[in-house]
């Protein structure tokens, strides 16, 4: 019985898996501080397309390269104050596919594939300017790269929660009364 009950959860677990649960895999701060060439914390000032391609992972989709230039606020190795440029892959959207030459017909379903295989790593994790990231970066010829290369791009790029931070009222707003307890 214990032996039927246990294949019936792994045949869940592969066909969960088969059908694209995304699986957060935890990541290795002190293995990353110790690779790099760069680790810090940056504030991002500019994000462009610098329109090249790269085919990753065997198959057709071209991913997209991005400039995402980086203000240092306070470097742990290797850095000092000042930017830095990193380069990190997007994944294409459906127009773009069509326009490298994709079947309209095949764009949903590939669409669907790079949100649940292993590329998910190489998109920006939805980072917009002015935001905080503590950033773990290798150098590559003049600019970086995330540490962890291609394939873990989002995991060397961590979005900084502002906890404990307080909010003071600006100039004619209304300030917070006592709390009542």
């Amino acid at each position: 019985m214990k032996m039927f009950l246990w294949s019936i959860l792994v045949s869940l677990a592969l066909a969960c898996h088969a059908a694209g649960w995304i699986h957060v895999e935890p990541a290795d701060h002190a293995k990353q501080l110790a690779s790099s060439d760069f680790a810090g914390i940056v504030e991002v000032t500019s994000l462009a397309d610098t329109g090249r391609k790269k085919v990753m992972f065997g198959n057709e989709v071209a991913f997209r390269e991005v400039k995402v230039t980086l203000k240092v606020l306070s470097p742990f190795k290797g850095g000092k104050d000042g930017q830095l440029d990193c380069m990190i892959y997007r994944r294409p959207t459906d127009d773009e596919l069509i326009a490298d030459g994709m079947p309209r017909k095949d764009v949903l379903n590939a669409s669907l594939n790079l949100a649940t295989d292993e590329s998910l790593h190489l998109f920006l994790v939805a980072i917009r300017r002015n935001e905080r990231l503590m950033a773990y970066l290798v150098k590559s010829g003049d600019t970086f790269v995330p540490v962890t290369g291609d394939e873990k791009a989002s995991q060397s790029l961590h979005r900084l929660e502002m906890a404990n931070q307080l909010s003071v009222p600006e100039a004619g707003e209304e300030k917070p009364g006592p709390v009542e307890r």
